[in-house]
């Protein structure tokens, strides 16, 4: 594995999560359509969503809880959104989006003179923590939110919608799994079951969900410090 310094986090958009709602879900189409949204209150609204779902979860979060947060009404929300379950889905696509992207940049880095499976995955774990820790609430809200979602899918679109989210999940594992099988191969990481070993391998990343505060003053040399001590612990437990 080469000793060439990791690099630099790339710059990323939020995250996202599930379904069910204290809303209306068929709210009618004509008090949207034809009206453009607007890019920065969505992202606003998301942000702001992602955070109430991450201290309340989903149902114990309301539309006006987010509305208050940034000082808009309701209807602004609405302008935005069909319905809290759309909310809670969007904010969960928009984190696996900022994770695919940043983790698929790494995974098809072939041209690297040290591309090598052992420091390719390093790369990834270390894009995953990165994303991870750039839109916390997001992040969290996307990776926990998932087995409620299963559960709480109330109607055939949201049920659809959710299965998609699952193949997008699905997809993201595989691009470790593919790296993890090289590893092995190659002799650089134990023998075992890449699917398995990839679970488990997301899971001591996923893990800083668990302990990490969002609302403690973390300044970003520290908060690289974690996404690196994370990235390479992860690696070495793939090792023989």
């Amino acid at each position: 594995m080469s000793d060439r310094p990791l690099p630099h986090p790339r710059d990323m958009e939020p995250a996202p999560a599930l379904p069910s709602s204290d809303e209306p879900a068929d709210r009618p189409a004509t008090e949207r359509r034809g009206r453009p949204a607007n890019p920065h209150a969505r992202a606003q609204i998301l942000r702001a969503a992602a955070a109430a779902f991450m201290e309340r979860g989903f149902s114990g979060t309301s539309i006006d809880d987010i509305a208050s947060a940034i000082g808009v009404t309701k209807g602004s929300i609405y302008h935005q959104f069909e319905n809290k379950s759309d909310l809670y889905f969007s904010v969960q696509e928009a984190a696996t989006q900022a994770f695919h992207a940043a983790v698929q940049a790494e995974y098809r880095a072939e041209n690297l003179p040290d591309s090598a499976p052992d420091d390719k995955l390093t790369r990834m774990a270390l894009a995953h923590m990165r994303a991870m820790l750039a839109d916390f609430p997001a992040a969290k809200v996307g990776v926990q939110g998932l087995e409620r979602s299963l559960m709480r899918a109330a109607g055939e679109a949201e049920r659809q919608r959710l299965q998609r989210y699952l193949q997008q999940r699905d997809d993201y594992e595989a691009m470790f799994t593919s790296v993890i099988a090289q590893g092995i191969a190659q002799g650089q990481f134990a023998p075992g079951k890449p699917a398995l070993l990839t679970k488990g391998f997301l899971g001591v990343l996923n893990w800083a969900n668990i302990w990490f505060d969002p609302h403690r003053p973390t300044s970003p040399q520290k908060i690289e410090d974690i996404a690196q001590t994370l990235a390479a612990f992860a690696v070495r437990g793939l090792r023989p």
